[in-house]
């Protein structure tokens, strides 16, 4: 992290310290693929800046922000959002609180919500938890071994039969729950890659996922319109 700081009109340059959006949520994992970044760090760049007082900063992109008081109601709050998830996923995984129901539960309280346009809340959870953790989530024997979930769900379908698992799908779809009918409609296409019904309940799904505010982040909205276009038959 470096901060290039010019003492005569206090403005720091900042680049994409802080990301591309001010004063979003921090992607503490990008969806194209890094290493985790570590609240730690993160949190004393913005304390530094804080202690500063800077009265301009230049961003990697955008327009220059300016106003000292402005800029550290900013980084005050940017802070407070950040530690307050650290903290909170901390203690759920101290009470045993499988992950993903803290990515669910976890919320910022109003005074602290800042902007998700770039990285999310539960995004965060997730990669804090698994920074402690690791990949082994403690759920179950079939996470230390190299078959996937979706193998499994394909057998099911088979089991079933395609048709009966894409009106479940559909019916999920249109009772809001798009994340289970992806899922199921993930393994039909296991089972029959050219599955048009299972290919309409994707576009759909994903379709609902943008409306339930997956258009909010510009990497969750790139990847949902993506999945659209490519399941669209």
């Amino acid at each position: 992290s470096m901060i290039v700081f010019l003492p005569q009109s206090q403005t720091a340059i900042i680049s994409n310290l802080l990301g591309p959006l001010f004063p979003h949520f921090p992607n503490l994992n990008t969806l194209r693929g890094d290493r985790y970044r570590f609240v730690e760090p993160y949190l004393e760049t913005v304390q530094k800046l804080r202690d500063l007082q800077v009265h301009v900063i230049i961003p990697g992109r955008h327009l220059p922000i300016q106003g000292a008081e402005l800029i550290d109601g900013c980084l005050a709050r940017l802070h407070g959002a950040v530690d307050y998830v650290h903290r909170e996923t901390l203690a759920g995984m101290n009470a045993g609180i499988d992950v993903h129901t803290l990515m669910n539960d976890i919320v910022l309280p109003s005074e602290l919500r800042v902007g998700q346009g770039y990285g999310k809340v539960a995004w965060g959870v997730r990669t804090i938890w698994e920074t402690y953790m690791g990949w082994f989530h403690l759920q179950s024997s079939t996470e230390l071994y190299a078959a996937q979930p979706i193998e499994a769900m394909g057998e099911l379908v088979q089991l079933i039969g395609v048709d009966v698992a894409c009106e479940r799908a559909e019916s999920l779809v249109s009772t809001d729950q798009p994340v289970l009918a992806v899922h199921i409609a993930e393994a039909i296409l296991l089972v029959e890659p050219n599955h048009e019904r299972a290919a309409a309940v994707m576009v759909a799904a994903h379709q609902a996922l943008l409306a339930q505010g997956g258009d909010v982040s510009f990497w969750e909205s790139g990847w949902l319109r993506h999945q659209i276009i490519k399941w669209s038959r």
